[in-house]
């Protein structure tokens, strides 16, 4: 039996690598401006905490989710937890650290 949950995030992490290609796309342009303020393409590499971020599409705010989880699970090295910008554990006065 096809797990559907497993299947959506396993589609929508593939779909990671046409947004880090070079290749300007109208899609990327509403990417762009939501992520602008966070530090667009940088923010993959963060130890971020997706509630820190007001993110308007479902979306995009349930991939981060899902490439927070998935990074943490399967990465070989952890390089995002010395990233002082949008660190979960570097906090100033209870917010996190936006460049």
């Amino acid at each position: 039996m096809i797990d559907l949950d497993c299947m959506i995030k396993s589609l929508s992490l593939a779909g990671l690598q046409r947004i880090f290609n070079a290749n300007q796309r109208p899609w990327k342009w509403y990417l762009s401006h939501i992520l602008t303020k966070f530090g667009f393409l940088f923010l993959f590499n963060c130890n971020y905490e997706i509630n820190d971020l007001s993110i308007s599409s479902l979306f995009y705010s349930q991939l981060l989710q899902w490439w927070s989880a998935f990074r943490e699970d399967f990465a070989y090295s952890q390089n995002w937890l010395n990233i002082i910008w949008n660190n979960r554990d570097v906090r100033i006065d209870g917010n996190p650290v936006f460049l």
